[in-house]
């Protein structure tokens, strides 16, 4: 049963009164001595306005209600369906999804990243290559100079399976780019005594995807979850998620347990390199070749 707006009842009241108003003016022009030009143009008009105004009624009564209901009906349906998505990707602590790295990286520069994380908290990526990553050094070289903690983990490059090469397209030249770029952000925070930390670990996980955590100014937590489908950036859908929250929680410890069993490499903190595995030399940094994380 359907129910009448007040709308539809102001436009069905003037509809009949307008009707009303024609009849009048016909049996105006029938009944009244006038002129026949005058009476003419009374039952012409009043003839429209019987025509106009009947239509508008029945069209408003019969046809418009009806459409009104099967498109109120397919509305709510969809927002009923809208809702139950939006409720559902909330519960699951979904932030916000990107089609490509390169929307997410507009939205989320990684300076600003840096200079929003607090200094206390870490900033982790554990992922397969690093390569885009550690070749943002402008930005690892600001976070170091204030003091921030980068704590990444990647796939040993002399491990790479065939797999991981057919599904992620990742070969050893993209692992073995990245660890230049940090070989030279390492000597450079030699140097510079920076008084951050940096740490590289690997892994030996088959990944399609990595994850990237950070902390935002206001101390929410955040995980970046990327899934890559080849090397183009264009192919990486990325999702944020609130870390705390169900999936957000689930991808954490998931990715804690592959950071925790991943083997330390190299390690810079505060001015010295304290674990060097991977045997680089510092010239300023003498002891760097033997000296192992706590």
């Amino acid at each position: 049963m359907s129910m009448k707006t007040p709308a539809n009842e102001s436009t069905n009241m003037w509809s009949i009164i307008m009707i009303l108003v024609g009849i009048i003016l016909i049996l105006a022009g029938k009944v009244i001595s006038l002129h026949p030009t005058i009476s003419g143009l009374l039952e012409f008009t009043g003839s429209t306005f019987i025509g106009v105004f009947a239509v508008s009624f029945f069209y408003q009564t019969l046809i418009a209600e009806k459409h009104f209901i099967e498109f109120k009906q397919l509305l709510k349906s969809q927002l009923k369906e809208l809702d139950s998505i939006q409720s559902r990707c909330n519960k699951l602590g979904i932030l916000e999804l990107f089609e490509n790295r390169d929307d997410y990286q507009r939205q989320y520069p990684l300076m600003q990243v840096i200079e929003e994380c607090p200094e206390q908290e870490k900033i982790i990526c554990v992922a397969r290559s690093l390569f885009h990553l550690l070749n943002k050094t402008g930005e690892l070289k600001k976070g170091l100079e204030e003091g921030k903690v980068f704590r990444f983990a990647c796939v040993d490059p002399d491990k790479i399976s065939p797999s991981l090469q057919k599904i992620s397209q990742m070969y050893k030249s993209d692992v073995d780019s990245a660890l230049m770029s940090l070989k030279g952000l390492i000597d450079w925070a030699i140097q510079k005594k920076a008084k951050g930390t940096i740490e590289l670990s690997y892994h030996n996980v088959d990944l399609p995807d990595s994850v990237f955590l950070f902390t935002t100014e206001k101390y929410e937590k955040r995980l970046v979850w990327d899934l890559g489908f080849g090397r183009d950036l264009n192919q990486k859908r990325v999702i944020i998620l609130n870390s705390e929250a169900p999936l957000g929680k689930d991808l954490k410890d998931r990715y804690s347990i592959i950071l925790n069993d991943s083997i330390c490499k190299i390690k810079y903190s505060d001015g010295n390199v304290t674990c060097n595995e991977l045997n680089w030399a510092f010239a300023d940094n003498l002891d760097s070749s033997h000296n192992k994380a706590n």
